[in-house]
């Protein structure tokens, strides 16, 4: 997010005849907006886990909110009983680049968890 500031001007008569000052002040609000958007993150998340009972419903609604306030890509695996690797949710801020996302995991091998190395098919 960048730097808001809200600016405020006032205009002071000058003695004489010169003419008029015009005093301009400038407050950086950021950490203000900041701090009400975390707010409201925390809220929506509350209220969106609350109303399922079904953990992947919940689970998907979660990313599809924080996605694209606080990154662009979001994706939830999990590492099943077995040692697969299943893909639990995904969001993207463009929702036509989510395709892209299950074409790369068919594409590639999902690596077990005590993997030691990043090899691909």
């Amino acid at each position: 997010m960048n730097n808001v500031e809200q600016p405020s001007a006032q205009v002071v008569p000058s003695e004489g005849e010169q003419g008029i000052r015009v005093v301009s002040t400038f407050q950086d609000i950021t950490y203000l907006q900041r701090t009400e958007q975390g707010q409201y993150l925390l809220a929506e998340a509350s209220r969106v886990l609350a109303t399922s009972l079904d953990y992947l419903a919940g689970l998907e609604s979660l990313v599809r909110l924080v996605v694209p306030v606080l990154a662009d890509w979001c994706v939830v695996d999990m590492v099943a009983e077995d040692e697969t690797v299943q893909r639990l949710a995904i969001a993207h801020a463009d929702p036509a680049k989510e395709e892209l996302a299950r074409q790369l995991q068919n594409r590639y091998t999902v690596l077990r968890p005590q993997a030691t190395h990043t090899i691909m098919k």
